[in-house]
């Protein structure tokens, strides 16, 4: 026998392999012989006597799908040697299929010619298995998940037992609505006239296979139909359909309700095997989430189609009352325009006299030496501020609900800011013998000043109004990065019946009250209302008896984010050229008159032309402030014509009585803030300090 080259001799190499327990053979190429390990035997289940010697004998046993390969691969093997892996299909004398990792090499002679080839043969048959119903779960619960009606699904598992077990001819028994009944679901490998004949079977303990397998749920097995009593009404049927066993598995819902089963069936007599029966178990689990899915979406679709009719019925029984309703509709439509119309002219009617009126008084407190002037005066403003608060609350609370209210966030100092309403509602605490105290903080709030002040001024009107004797404090807490903002007050308390409703539009809580300051009812709602658009957490706690606490939590800095100082402000407006714009003479004059007793340089005009000449012979100019509904144009128009002659962004105030209908046609414009007729005096100085506060604060430093 020649050497061959990397092996040592034909003897030697068998007694090496047979020391070890693999399964290999050594296959002799120049006499067609082969040698087994007993493992290789013991694997495929032949014993030597009954094999054929050679390969011959271990290509008989290859599955027919894998032969072509197996072929291809002796006949390279047979021109050049070259180490092989393939996987490959063995049948078992019994129908088993095994899956094998073949792994091989051929060796060669002196002449470098292949004389013979050892492989070995690692049983790979569970994790194929198992691979197989990995991948028909997976498409089985893609087409589950993608709507996929319950045959395509049934054919789909009937299909993969067959494919991967021939020897079966699997179909799928279902329930009826009763549950006394099976027919056939599918069945993609029996004859017609036996499909028919089982259809409709009645479940019992001595049925076929599969009726007495759903009646038990329990799995039923029949090794021979020609000898099982189960089988004896239909031993003929099956013989016809070449059918001599049968077993059943039971499909349960996922909640455990038996649905149907899956009859299985062979050509001889035999049992199931593990592997079937494993692979069997495993397609009726799937069965089962696709049964139940499947009737989860009818009774889904079913509801709706009963919805629809109801919804149909009431349409049509609601037709006639719906063309009612219109009408109501049209006509409470018609109502809601006129009061949106009657609101704003008189918006622009009662703010424009309030708003000079609350000028002059202004003035006249600021420069009047005799204390008994003054007192008239601030009598006058607090009778004004009363009025505009009463049109204020009607106004907002329609433009609330209405969505036009702008917010325009900007910092605000907060010891300026308590300072203006501690000033604002002194007066008001004093008269009805209240002391009315504040806490000083340093820092700047991030907020729009003008619906944060109506927010505190609201609670603070309330709590001054509904506290007989004691205190009212305006406090706060720090609470991260944000101020907790705090109206206390020792007053008559709310009850907690009356906590859930005090939001509520026209809601008093003491309607016993006889008082005209007592309002419209319309303060709190608004406080819910604009700390909502301002994203502001609202609170509330109270004591019946004892008094309440109303708090809103507002964005907070350390450092102060605005002028702190009133007599920085008016230090500027010593130097300020201010061109005032307003076609209305009253308004025009009582502006001008405030501005002026705070040192301004004002240009009054009442009409664009008389601003743009005005502005034109100015050296320096400062700031505008100008009304929006100017003749023959607006004040943003105005404002960019005066910009574009002196070639500067000037800083500008436009005041309207209302901002959401200004506020588009001013989309483009930069630099500027609108203020809200009639133009509380705080706020004007409020947008001044944004306005020229850079300026300011050089002047201050």
């Amino acid at each position: 026998m020649a050497e061959e080259r990397r092996s040592p001799a034909y003897s030697d190499l068998r007694k090496l392999l047979e020391s070890h327990t693999d399964a290999y053979w050594i296959w002799d190429m120049a006499t067609d012989t082969a040698h087994w390990s007993p493992s290789l035997y013991q694997l495929l289940s032949v014993r030597p006597e009954d094999s054929q010697p050679g390969l011959q004998g271990l290509l008989e046993l290859i599955h027919p799908d894998d032969l072509p390969r197996v072929q291809s691969l002796i006949e390279e093997q047979k021109k050049r040697a070259a180490p092989y892996r393939i996987e490959l299909r063995f049948r078992k004398r019994n129908g088993e299929v095994l899956w094998m990792d073949c792994i091989g090499e051929a060796f060669l002679d002196e002449q470098q010619q292949p004389t013979r080839v050892v492989g070995f043969h690692l049983d790979i048959t569970e994790r194929k298995r198992s691979e197989q119903l990995n991948s028909i779960a997976a498409e089985a619960l893609e087409l589950i998940a993608t709507g996929a009606s319950q045959a395509e699904v049934f054919m789909l598992l009937a299909e993969s037992i067959e494919r991967n077990h021939p020897a079966i001819r699997a179909s799928i028994m279902l329930l009826d609505a009763d549950k006394q009944q099976l027919y056939v679901a599918c069945a993609p490998s029996l004859p017609d006239y036996y499909r028919q004949a089982i259809d409709g079977i009645v479940i019992g303990p001595k049925g076929c296979a599969f009726a007495a397998a759903v009646y038990s749920g329990q799995q039923v097995v029949v090794e021979d139909i020609d000898t099982h009593p189960y089988w004896k009404d239909y031993r003929e049927l099956a013989a016809c359909a070449d059918l001599s066993a049968c077993w059943a598995q039971p499909i349960f819902s996922p909640k455990q309700q038996i649905l149907g089963a899956f009859a299985l069936y062979y050509h001889e007599s035999r049992t199931p095997q593990a592997a079937e029966m494993e692979f069997v178990e495993a397609a009726a689990q799937l069965a089962g989430i696709a049964i139940a899915r499947i009737q989860a979406n009818k009774q889904v679709l079913q509801a709706s189609q009963d919805l629809e009719k109801k919804i149909a019925k009431r349409t049509e029984q609601l037709r006639v009352a719906n063309q009612q309703v219109q009408q109501l509709s049209r006509a409470a439509a018609d109502a809601t325009y006129a009061k949106s119309k009657l609101l704003t002219a008189a918006s622009h009617d009662l703010r424009q006299p309030l708003q000079s009126l609350h000028a002059y008084a202004s003035t006249m407190h600021n420069l009047s030496e005799q204390e008994e002037c003054r007192q008239i005066a601030l009598k006058i403003q607090q009778g004004v501020g009363a009025m505009v608060a009463e049109v204020d609350e009607l106004l907002s609370v329609g433009k609330a609900e209405a969505g036009h209210v702008s917010v325009n966030k900007t910092d605000i100092s907060v010891q300026t800011f308590f300072q203006r309403l501690l000033t604002k509602y002194q007066p008001t605490a004093e008269q009805q013998g209240l002391q009315l105290r504040m806490m000083s903080c340093d820092g700047s709030l991030h907020s729009d000043i003008a619906l944060l002040n109506s927010i505190l001024g609201n609670l603070l009107g309330n709590a001054i109004r509904y506290t007989d004797n004691g205190s009212v404090l305006l406090g706060y807490q720090r609470e991260g990065r944000q101020l907790r903002i705090d109206v206390i007050d020792t007053g008559i308390g709310i009850a907690k019946k009356d906590l859930p409703q005090i939001f509520d539009d026209f809601y008093q809580i003491n309607s016993n009250v006889q008082d005209s300051r007592q309002g419209l009812g319309l303060g709190l709602p608004i406080v819910k209302q604009f700390a909502a658009l301002l994203e502001h957490q609202l609170s509330v706690t109270s004591a019946l008896g004892k008094g309440s606490r109303f708090s809103i939590s507002v964005p907070y800095t350390p450092a102060a984010g605005a002028i702190d100082e009133q007599h920085g402000i008016q230090s500027v407006l010593n130097r300020l050229s201010v061109l005032l714009v307003d076609d209305d003479a009253a308004v025009l004059n009582s502006t001008t008159v405030f501005l002026r007793a705070l040192g301004a340089q004002v240009l009054a005009a009442k009409s664009s032309e008389q601003a743009l000449a005005k502005a034109a012979t100015c050296d320096e100019l400062d700031l505008i402030i100008c009304d929006f509904n100017l003749p023959g144009s607006h004040g943003v128009q105005l404002v960019k014509r005066i910009r574009t002659m002196l070639g500067k962004a000037v800083p500008a105030l436009i005041m309207t009585s209302d901002v959401a209908a200004a506020e588009p046609v001013a989309s483009a414009l930069s630099n500027y803030h609108w203020l809200q007729k009639p133009v509380d005096l705080d706020q004007l100085m409020t947008r001044v300090e944004d306005s020229v506060g850079a300026k300011a604060k050089s002047e201050i430093a």
